[in-house]
């Protein structure tokens, strides 16, 4: 028996078969568990052999009680259809040997930064590809070792993290990589392994130069669009998440954590006008000169993109004690 009775779920709410925007990795981490996929696949002759009408297909698929993704494919649940139940149609309708990847598959690994409401699948090469609405399919030369992710066949974290990092804009393709090794979905070692299987193909160049790049430990995307900026720009060597002790305590725990951060060997400096809650135990450098030792905090002011219109360009500004980055909309000091 066929319910087609509409839940409350189904009238309200976001729709959850669309990817969110993510910037932080910890959410894209989170949101394979958010994913239920209980929705019910049904074809034609399936509903045809329950005593359905097409009429009555065609008049509760209007009121939204069937979903129906893509032509010959309808999803029946209590609520609306979720990434799951995206996938699951479409797998439904492409060849045989054809499974998850790109932007849907760094999704449910863990690491699906990048904003992409299509499904994103990958068949063999020479296959006869759908055109459907909603469904990216992208042709795969390199011999595919499917995993199971949630119960969908889809391309390991390695691959996927290469496959995006060869595609996307440099910006996005190392929040990629920092994301994938932040959610443990894969290791440096898998990353740089996965490269060189790439070789010749297209984007290749750029996958090579981020994967030396990748760290885990980055925890936004701004912070990885960030690090990339002062690196094409002659800065090197910041480091992320960098803890600061207060000497001035005995105690085990940092006074304060740094986004990003150049270890220098010079004193630091705070300056009283920063615009940003202080940590309490942070006091400027002229009371406590050990404190910050050795350290060039870059502390974001505002966490907006890097993009902007002719490209990334970082202009530097010099002051009395500190000095000012502008990289388009997005503000940073580097604290000496």
């Amino acid at each position: 028996m066929i319910d087609l009775r509409q839940s409350p779920e189904m009238r309200r709410g976001r729709d959850p078969g669309i990817l969110p925007v993510v910037d932080l990795y910890r959410e894209a981490r989170d949101f394979p568990a958010t994913l239920q996929g209980d929705g019910k696949l049904l074809t034609p002759a399936r509903i045809a052999r329950a005593g359905v009408s097409a009429t009555t297909v065609r008049w509760h698929t209007g009121k939204g009680r069937l979903v129906r993704p893509h032509h010959g494919v309808y999803i029946l649940g209590s609520r609306r259809p979720d990434l799951l139940d995206r996938i699951r149609a479409a797998l439904a309708v492409c060849p045989a040997g054809t499974v998850v990847g790109f932007h849907t598959a760094a999704a449910l690994l863990g690491f699906g930064v990048p904003e992409d409401d299509d499904i994103h699948v990958v068949v063999p090469a020479g296959s006869i590809v759908p055109h459907r609405r909603g469904l990216r399919t992208h042709e795969s030369v390199l011999a595919v070792e499917p995993v199971r992710l949630l119960g969908m066949p889809g391309t390991p974290a390695a691959r996927t993290a290469i496959d995006l990092a060869r595609t996307l804009e440099r910006g996005l393709a190392l929040a990629v990589l920092d994301a994938a090794l932040f959610a443990r979905a894969c290791t440096p070692a898998d990353l740089a392994t996965e490269v060189v299987r790439h070789d010749g193909l297209r984007g290749i160049r750029q996958a090579r130069d981020l994967v030396p790049l990748a760290d885990g430990r980055a925890e936004c995307r701004q912070e990885s669009e960030l690090r990339l900026v002062l690196h094409d720009g002659g800065l090197r060597g910041f480091e992320t998440q960098v803890e600061v002790f207060d000497p001035a305590y005995w105690s085990p725990y940092p006074a304060f954590r740094l986004d990003l951060a150049h270890r220098v060997a010079r004193g630091g400096r705070v300056r009283r006008d920063l615009p940003y809650p202080r940590p309490p135990a942070l006091r400027p450098a002229a009371t406590q000169p050990a404190l910050g030792a050795g350290l060039a905090a870059a502390l974001l002011h505002r966490r907006e993109s890097l993009r902007g219109p002719g490209g990334d360009r970082a202009d530097a500004q010099e002051g009395d004690d500190h000095h000012t980055i502008m990289v388009k909309s997005l503000e940073m000091e580097i604290i000496f």
